[in-house]
């Protein structure tokens, strides 16, 4: 069974056994949008609507550049205007058009998202306590640099994402300046009941260290393959952009700097994006093996940083920490799982 009850993962609620957080606050329910809201929210919507159709015109301009990019690798002669021709499009090609995309494609992605949170006319809601001390989530300091968290000691911090897509709506009340992606935890839940073992003497663990291990539940093992199949899955694309970035690149440059024609510089051209996709490819399975340990294993590992002895450690952990014993990932911090735990990927 997936992870999700419905085909709209966006707005659907985690399977069984499975919590959603949001810098460590749990998913409590949907908020009904106002008329007010979504008059504003409608607004908006067209507003973006408008940039992203200016982008896309002045993107039709920039295929001009890459005609002439065609010409000159066919060789067709350009006369006086040759090197000139090469420089645009070298500009037009490497700054101006993948500017342009991210711009359109960010303005039209806002355009779908308000479109799809007016017509269900609700937003997500997540109410609890910031697990500030979670260094693995990157939305906990995203949110913190908003400047709406409150960060006394216990307090109860609100966040709403809007219904379409994991993007900011407002914290504690107030509308979010930026329109931040959001990156959620969706994780097995810890088993109601744990037993403690001892670390074996094999393991080698330091002495200096409070370090106890508990078994992986079925649903975090679970949790372990999703990951597996995520990584494995995402290696693919990189792959695939990264060559054909590196690949126009390495052409571009090999014709204006160095006067190579397409057949000299293919086999340099090679070497570049076949060691980008090695690098790629094997360091994401290492990653992937060492999961794949882990949930052989079946172990936690649990660590009390009030008993140990932290000195000199590049990161001191303030709660009861969690850790794969073999890829060394942060499991849970504290009694929530950490925050780069999505196993929806």
């Amino acid at each position: 069974m997936g992870l999700f009850t419905r085909k709209e993962t966006r707005v659907a609620t985690p399977a069984a056994g499975y919590t959603e957080y949001c810098a460590g606050m749990p998913f409590t329910g949907m908020r009904p949008l106002g008329a007010d809201e979504l008059a504003a929210l409608n607004r908006e919507r067209k507003g973006y609507l408008k940039k992203a159709l200016l982008y896309l015109s002045v993107l039709c301009f920039s295929f001009f550049g890459a005609c002439m990019s065609i010409a000159y690798d066919l060789n067709i002669d350009l006369g006086a205007f040759d090197t000139i021709f090469v420089i645009l499009t070298l500009l037009v090609s490497i700054i101006g058009v993948p500017l342009l995309i991210v711009y359109a494609n960010d303005n039209y992605r806002h355009y779908g998202t308000l479109k799809g949170t007016c017509s269900r006319a609700f937003v997500r809601h997540y109410e609890g306590r910031v697990n500030f001390d979670d260094w693995t989530d990157p939305v906990v300091e995203m949110l913190n640099d908003s400047g709406l968290l409150i960060r006394e000691p216990d307090t109860v911090n609100s966040v709403e994402l809007l219904s379409d897509r994991d993007t900011l709506y407002r914290i504690n009340g107030q509308r979010a300046v930026s329109w931040g992606g959001v990156g959620l935890t969706i994780a097995a839940g810890a088993p109601e009941k744990t037993v403690l073992y001892a670390l074996p003497k094999e393991w080698g663990a330091p002495d200096s260290l409070s370090l106890l291990r508990r078994r992986l539940s079925d649903d975090e093992k679970v949790e372990i393959e999703a990951h597996v199949r995520n990584i494995q899955r995402r290696r693919w694309s990189d792959m695939f952009w990264l060559s054909l970035l590196l690949a126009y690149l390495a052409k571009a440059i090999s014709r204006v700097f160095f006067k190579l024609t397409l057949e000299q510089a293919s086999p340099y051209i090679a070497i570049l994006v076949v060691s980008a996709c090695a690098f790629i490819f094997l360091n994401s399975r290492k990653k992937a093996n060492e999961l794949l340990l882990d949930l052989e294993g079946g172990w936690v590992v649990q660590l009390d940083p009030d008993k140990s002895d932290l000195k000199g450690a590049p990161i001191i952990p303030a709660q009861l920490t969690e850790l794969l014993p073999v890829s060394t990932a942060v499991w849970r911090i504290g009694d929530k799982p950490a925050g780069w735990r999505n196993a929806k990927g």
